[in-house]
């Protein structure tokens, strides 16, 4: 799989955004500019093919972009 980027390799991690109880697979770039921001792509393994499944970019350079990429919790429907 090949994606355009701005930026270097920052890293490599394996969380599970999604709460599958399966990891994905994120990718963290730092840009090549003065600001050093942050970008990261989060794919998954969806029957036996590597597809994005988060991405966010323009991340302060010191964000957790793991945490950038996970789904807002989902607010609980009380009983009216």
């Amino acid at each position: 799989m090949v994606r355009p980027r701005d930026g270097g390799l920052e890293g490599l991690r394996l969380a599970d955004l999604d709460r599958d109880g399966r990891n994905e697979v994120v990718i963290v770039i730092r840009s090549a500019g003065t600001g050093g921001y942050l970008a990261a792509e989060a794919f998954r393994f969806q029957d036996g093919v590597l597809v994005l499944a988060a991405s966010k970019s323009g991340l302060a350079a010191t964000a957790d972009p793991v945490a950038a990429l996970e789904p807002p919790p989902q607010k609980r429907r009380g009983r009216k």
